[in-house]
């Protein structure tokens, strides 16, 4: 039995290891993890890929993220991202929006939160599944999803995407996990 539960560790990290391309819009679209992966307290993952730019596309990571428990329960700030070294913040400078798919605000039980407050930490959603939370306060259908615009810190080799647990608690749960080329909305500056 404990062979068997050692040969499905070395399959999983070996179905992590391995990106996957598939087609897009743009036709270039690398999947990280597209089943459940299981994050356990104060660990994390490091997903490695390559990524061939196309001209006239900005490159986006989406992560789809939940925190295991019995019931939807708001929010906690258990989740850390970074890129090539760097956080994945809410915004690229005072102008530009790095987080794309929902405001960096919401509101739960009639209160203001934010997603995030700086250092590449995100709230993420206390829920037993990935549809009790899609309510409008929770960001709705994107209220798992975190997509952000990442074309200034990527390269075309080499990118590592690390996704940590910051929790004692609670064991953090991946589901979609991506990277992608989308067709540019703005000129290139």
């Amino acid at each position: 039995m404990k062979r068997l539960h050692s040969i499905a560790v070395l399959i999983a990290v070996l179905a992590v290891s391995v990106p996957a391309q598939t087609e897009s819009a743009t036709g270039n679209r690398t999947v990280l993890s597209s089943e459940e992966l299981t994050i356990s307290m104060s660990d994390d993952r490091t997903f490695e890929f390559d990524i061939k730019r196309e001209k006239d596309t900005d490159v986006v990571v989406t992560v789809e993220a939940r925190i295991e428990i019995e019931k939807l329960s708001g929010t906690g700030r258990i989740l850390k991202l970074s890129l090539n070294g760097q956080p994945l913040l809410a915004a690229k400078d005072r102008r530009t929006l790095r987080l794309l798919n929902k405001s960096v605000n919401f509101r739960y039980g009639g209160k203001s939160y934010q997603w995030t407050r700086g250092e590449g930490l995100w709230d993420v959603i206390y829920a037993p599944d990935y549809e009790v939370g899609q309510r409008a306060d929770l960001g709705g259908d994107q209220a798992y999803f975190y997509t952000f615009e990442v074309s200034d810190l990527v390269t075309a080799k080499d990118n590592s995407l690390k996704i940590a647990n910051m929790s004692k608690k609670h064991h953090l749960v991946l589901r979609d996990v991506h990277v992608e080329q989308v067709t540019r909305t703005e000129p290139e500056k």
